[in-house]
């Protein structure tokens, strides 16, 4: 019994932290798996009515995720506005390593979930590695590059971007750039010229 409450406890939290990553203007073009190991590098952190949890002005190295509770945002002693559950804030210190831009108080007892600056950078090397060596596969496998020495393909492979598309979306071919289909089909499209590919 102890252990389902645990597991609608996590399984709210990661829900939590997942759509407050996706709705972030900073953080939006993060993927699921760099989504779920940022969740699950996040550590619960209690804090009383009335704590300041961020300080205008001081060097942050910290992010916050709101699970209970609520916040009051202040930017040079002038109220901005007030957080609640699944918002999340101080994202601009771990991307910039910067002055925290406001201060940021409880109104009443919060449960939150932080993440530190090097926690999240080291998940996101770690991530672009693995994304890297993804691509080279890709490119390995494909008749067009399968030739290339190991280290011109770790080169292509490192500007490699992922694009994503729903069944049935179309795709519009640009013919400034090269595409791989690394999962998924494509039936069939034409190329700039008219002519249709397969």
């Amino acid at each position: 019994m102890v252990m389902l409450k645990f597991g609608k406890y996590f399984s709210r939290a990661f829900e939590t932290i997942g759509n407050a990553l996706r709705l972030n203007t900073f953080l939006r073009n993060l993927d699921a798996t760099q989504i779920e190991k940022i969740s699950s590098a996040m550590y619960p952190v209690e804090v009383q009515a009335g704590a300041i949890i961020i300080r205008q002005g001081d060097l942050g190295s910290i992010m916050y995720v709101i699970q209970e509770g609520k916040v009051q945002v202040v930017k040079d002693n002038r109220f901005v506005r007030t957080m609640e559950e699944g918002a999340l804030f101080g994202e601009l210190a771990i991307l910039h390593h910067c002055e925290r831009t406001a201060t940021v108080r409880a109104i009443e007892s919060c449960h939150l979930w932080a993440i530190e600056r090097n926690v999240f950078h080291a998940i996101m090397m770690e991530s672009a590695r693995e994304k890297t060596m993804t691509f080279k596969r890709y490119l390995k496998w494909s008749n067009r590059f399968c030739g290339y020495p190991e280290e011109v393909l770790l080169r292509i492979a490192e500007f490699c971007t992922e694009m994503r598309y729903e069944a049935r979306e179309e795709l519009v071919v640009k013919p400034q750039y090269v595409y791989l289909v690394c999962r998924g089909s494509v039936s069939s499209f034409f190329s700039f010229l008219g002519k249709m590919l397969e």
